[in-house]
């Protein structure tokens, strides 16, 4: 996963830092120059929005993945069990990050850094015989640092 997302990171990085668009790249590789051969380039139609979604993170400095909610609640305890379950998880499993936010009226804990929902499952099953009730949710804030270290 580390390696996926370094080489996207170093090809973006080969891109001008203008933001020019992928097409524009495609149509310089296949112009002919001087004496030179042919370039074709042929990609899945998928490419072309995967390098603008990458771009744009780049930009933010954020990503779309996922992670593990642990506990959703709006009780009137919430707030507390919510901090008491960020400790107890910590201590479980002090190798997968959680966060805790508070979003009206409700008090999320999530787990993990995941951007595929196959990466998702692997935190899952880690974790779902201590924490039963967790499910996997789409997360659009990750900070793509998390993903350089």
């Amino acid at each position: 996963m580390k390696k996926m997302v370094s080489v996207l990171l170093l090809a973006t990085l080969a891109f001008s830092a203008r933001a020019q668009q992928h097409s524009d790249y495609i149509k310089a590789l296949e112009t002919p120059s001087g004496g030179q051969g042919t370039v074709t380039v042929t990609e899945s139609a998928g490419v072309e929005a995967a390098v603008g979604q990458f771009v744009a993170a780049r930009a933010t400095g954020k990503v779309r993945g996922f992670r593990v909610s642990i506990f959703s609640d709006n009780s009137q305890t919430a707030r507390y069990e919510s901090e008491a379950l960020c400790e107890n998880f910590k201590t479980n499993f002090p190798d997968i990050p959680v966060y805790r936010e508070y979003k009206s009226p409700y008090y999320k804990v999530t787990v993990g850094n995941c951007l595929t929902r196959a990466d998702a499952s692997v935190v899952l099953s880690k974790i779902q015989a201590t924490y039963p009730k967790s499910i996997i949710v789409p997360a659009d804030d990750i900070p793509l640092s998390v993903f350089m270290q």
